[in-house]
């Protein structure tokens, strides 16, 4: 009896030993699952893409002009990435004495720097996607670095391309992949010979007198330069050649932002952007979270420049670029973007708002006291409130508070913190 009772005892510790054990892999598989859940998030479904009838027709009773917001602010944009191109590279350019051109635009202002916050993981392709489409890429991107599977989510390039845009490529072949039916005329270079700088950046470079000077029928251009990164993985970010490279980029940036300044005063409204996809560490790798991999610069020729006071530059989130270039060329923001409009100049100039509040300073008496604070009619006889493209009349204006909410908005894009 003793016998059998101890054998019935031993035997009900194993069965529960083994629950215990099942418990156990059972709360470990499904956090490992959890885990890897969040950290290689997988999207089920796609948003459709965005459409101009996506804006409201009116906003708390206000009504909203859909033909004025998606009114192009430019008619060309050149957009030049320089891969790993990092923060102090162009912040430190006067005391690494390289890229004299961009230096001093930015400093006469000529160009606005602002500083990107690039995301991890800081590899090409998650990076091109950010830009593009203004989503968050995840770590399983590193594995289809290499694959580079095609885009169908919403960005800013399909949308160009739906609404009459030609676009042209020259570079990494990663955006050839990525968007493989999108380009009117491309040229790829291939990533993965990083013994070479030379050849893969001249075969980007070959092609620009022909499209600056002779074709005129693009109106984005795109171009990523490979030779600074390969020069990273090589020999890393204190070698001579860096300096020389980035030399060579100035050269190709000074030619670019002549020829914009050139269409400007011509007429013809012109952005050219300068930015690295992501930096590199200073053993000349990247793909993690350091600030050397994470903070690049983003330098804008073209738009009416507010100053560049030293350490005090404005931040913007890489994923930020997608919705900026939406709104700059007039084309609706790709619906699965995160980002926010941070280019845009101020709608007004202060000759207008000077007018405008003098306008309504001269009312009245009897109606100084009016709670709404609403603005006064004016004739089509004042200059400064004339309908017209570009300029102000007290008719957008329903009341003082909403002319000085307006005023405030100005301000601040025009002056960041």
């Amino acid at each position: 009896m003793a016998f059998t009772r101890k054998i019935n005892c031993i035997s009900t510790n194993y069965h529960y030993e083994s629950i215990i054990l099942i418990y156990i892999w059972f709360v470990a598989l499904f956090a490992i699952a959890l885990f890897l859940y969040g950290f290689f998030p997988i999207k089920y479904h796609e948003v459709p893409a965005a459409t101009l009838n996506n804006i409201p027709k009116s906003i708390n009773n206000i009504k909203v002009n859909s033909e004025y917001l998606y009114k192009p602010l430019v008619q060309k944009v050149v957009f030049m990435v320089i891969d790993a191109l990092r923060w102090d590279f162009i912040n430190d350019a006067h005391k690494l004495n390289v890229m004299s051109f961009t230096r001093n635009s930015i400093i006469n202002n000529s160009a606005h720097l602002s500083q990107v916050k690039v995301n991890a993981p800081t590899v090409t392709m998650p990076r091109v996607k950010a830009m593009t489409g203004g989503d968050v890429s995840s770590f399983i991107d590193v594995a289809l670095n290499f694959g580079k599977s095609t885009v169908t989510t919403d960005n800013v390039l399909l949308q160009a391309k739906n609404h009459g845009h030609n676009i042209i490529f020259y570079g990494d072949d990663t955006w050839l992949k990525l968007y493989p039916n999108i380009f009117n005329r491309f040229d790829g270079t291939t990533s993965f010979f990083v013994s070479d700088y030379t050849e893969v950046d001249y075969n980007v470079t070959r092609h620009l007198d022909d499209e600056l000077y002779k074709y005129n029928d693009w109106s984005i251009m795109i171009l990523h330069y490979l030779g600074l990164d390969h020069i990273g993985h090589v020999y890393g970010p204190q070698s001579s050649l860096v300096k020389i490279k980035l030399d060579e980029m100035d050269g190709i940036i000074r030619k670019i932002a002549l020829k914009i300044q050139e269409w400007n005063a011509n007429g013809v409204s012109s952005l050219f952007i300068v930015c690295g996809d992501h930096g590199m560490k200073n053993s000349g790798g990247h793909g993690g979270a350091t600030p050397e991999e994470t903070l690049v610069p983003f330098v804008a020729f073209g738009l009416n420049n507010t100053s560049n006071i030293r350490d005090n530059f404005i931040q913007i989130e890489q994923v930020d670029i997608a919705t900026t270039l939406a709104v700059m060329l007039g084309i609706p923001i790709p619906s699965s973007s995160i980002g926010s409009e941070r280019l845009r100049p101020p709608t007004y100039n202060a000759e207008d708002y000077a007018m405008a509040l003098r306008r309504w300073g001269r009312r009245p008496i009897t109606s100084a006291h009016d709670p709404q604070g609403t603005l006064p009619s004016t004739t089509s006889s004042s200059s400064g409130y004339i309908s017209g493209s570009g300029e102000m009349t007290l008719r957008q204006f329903t009341s003082v508070s909403e002319l000085l909410n307006k005023l405030r908005a100005d301000l601040r894009l025009a002056f960041p913190r």
